[in-house]
């Protein structure tokens, strides 16, 4: 144990990174040592914001998060950011913190901090005040804290939002006098809806292909109503092309009609042909855009096509012919006429392709699987009403080693979970269960699956919808262990209060060594 604590800092960081999601061993070592204390408090704050509900964790005394959050955050103002919030409140004077905890903030977003000033403004009034006032409050304190961020950290991972509250909170950062704090930024999401844009933005936009560079992800979310602000898709672009290594880029059109918006960015994306190695498209109508002009991005190996429509076989046909070589391909949603589309993607992959995610399984796609497809082993499957038959029956013969049925969308899933027990894989690993079923057809499925030749399952996910049947689905695991198991790992997730029930049921599995817990999300 003397050597452990003896050990060098940069190995205590990577140990403590292993415990990121279980905050209350890692707030226990705060009180270790003071060098333990140094690094552990880097952990936990370089992305506070991460529990989206801001449910209570022990790392923050009060019992509500989003407001302790904001009160440490406002303790650290400088004079200067103290000038914002002013006039209308004096109570920003607290006492200064024991860290300077912004500085270790690697991602935020703007309705992070909204969030936590909206929940800081509602616990100190004792009274409600106007919806005006509480809003310019909120932009007040919003923009404190922003321009703390920027002048104390250098975030890797940060969202600019522009729609609600949000967007004019820029209003209070003079961006032409005060260079922000971008410039290591390794992942960045620009959305730009609801609003016209404000001249802040406009600064912002202009400043950020100047100061980021070096980013590895960008992401675009925008109204299609954008195509009369031209001068923001040409920032947008240049933010794009402004880049020396970028690697994944995703777009979405938050509205249903096409403009020559679409088309422009399509294009540009050729900008990054020497890089690109995931695209992911949301809601782009292809009836207008062909895929064939990324035909050149010849590093591509991912990629994600979700509520898109209008695509057709011809018009991806250079692309299709190209020397691409994808892993990984996402369907959902997508409303493509032409039938064969899919196939000829999943054939155009061929044996290079490692992980599918598909919503709508055609008899056609299961058989180019099985010909062209011998190195599959992450599998999603999305499900909807369709007949299932032939998918099962393709399943128990793969080489799937990570599987994930998601039937979230559908009413009953009951069906489902009740046969998929005998077709297993021989080689599945691991089983994400994504959706609302009975505990009775969990135990079906748990009891199945120790009657079937595989005994390769190490790690089960669970995830349901209604949040009701835990303690029902850890009684059945616990059932089932007690006979024996090759599992390991079983991982919840769920935002649900951990009852003394389910406690009890957590340890009682443990003891059976099995590793079970519950997450924020997987």
């Amino acid at each position: 144990m003397e050597s452990f604590y003896n050990l060098p800092s940069e190995c205590l960081r990577e140990i403590f990174s292993c415990l990121e999601n279980e905050y209350s061993t890692l707030y226990n070592c705060l009180f270790v040592s003071r060098t333990w204390c140094r690094q552990v408090v880097s952990i936990l704050w370089r992305n506070p914001f991460r529990h989206k509900t801001f449910r209570p964790s022990p790392f923050f005394k009060q019992n509500n998060n989003s407001y302790s959050l904001c009160t440490t955050y406002l303790s650290a103002l400088n004079e200067e950011e103290k000038k914002i919030l002013h006039p209308y409140d004096s109570r920003h004077n607290l006492p200064p913190p024991l860290f300077q905890y912004s500085s270790y903030l690697e991602k935020f977003s703007f309705e992070n901090i909204e969030a936590i000033a909206e929940s800081w403004i509602k616990h100190e009034e004792a009274f409600e005040i106007p919806h005006d006032e509480c809003c310019n409050r909120i932009k007040l304190i919003m923009a404190a804290i922003l321009q703390l961020f920027l002048r104390t950290s250098c975030p890797k991972d940060v969202r600019v939002s522009y729609g609600y509250r949000s967007y004019d909170i820029l209003g209070g950062i003079p961006f032409s006098s005060y260079q922000p704090g971008f410039s290591r930024l390794i992942n960045l999401a620009v959305g730009v809806t609801g609003f016209h844009p404000t001249p802040n933005l406009i600064e912002l936009l202009k400043i950020l292909p100047k100061l980021s560079t070096n980013l590895k992800g960008l992401e675009f979310v925008f109204d299609e109503d954008l195509y009369q602000e031209q001068s923001v898709i040409d920032l947008l672009i240049d933010i794009m092309t402004a880049q020396s290594n970028l690697k994944k880029i995703s777009l979405e059109i938050s509205s249903d009609f096409y403009s020559p918006t679409t088309k422009k960015f399509i294009s540009a994306l050729n900008c990054q042909k020497e890089s690109l190695t995931s695209l992911s498209l949301y809601n782009v109508d292809f009836s207008s855009v062909s895929l064939n002009g990324i035909a050149e991005c010849t590093l591509l190996e991912s990629m994600e096509i979700y509520y898109c429509r209008g695509a057709k076989n011809h018009s991806c046909a250079k692309f299709l012919q190209s020397p691409i070589q994808l892993k990984s391909l996402a369907f959902d949603g997508n409303d493509f006429k032409d039938v064969t589309l899919i196939p000829a993607f999943v054939e155009k992959a061929g044996k290079t392709l490692v992980c599918l995610s598909i919503d709508n399984l055609s008899d056609e796609t299961i058989k180019t699987l099985m010909k062209c497809c011998p190195n599959l082993t992450d599998f999603t499957l999305l499900c909807n009403d369709q007949e299932l038959d032939a998918f099962l029956d393709y399943l128990k013969g793969s080489n799937i080693s990570k599987l994930t049925v998601d039937s979230s969308e559908i009413c009953d899933s009951t069906e489902l979970l009740e046969v998929l027990g005998d077709y297993i894989p021989r080689n599945l690993e691991k089983i994400n269960l994504f959706s609302s079923f009975s505990p009775d057809s969990f135990e079906r499925f748990l009891s199945d699956y120790y009657k079937s030749t595989s005994k390769s399952l190490r790690t089960l996910c669970i995830k349901d919808v209604t949040g009701d049947n835990y303690p029902k689905y850890l009684k059945a695991i616990e059932s089932h262990a007690v006979f024996g198991t090759t599992l390991k790992t079983v991982l919840i997730s769920s935002t649900v209060e951990i009852t003394e029930e389910i406690s009890i049921l957590l340890r009682n599995i443990k003891r059976l060594r099995i590793n079970a817990s519950f997450v924020e999300d997987f």
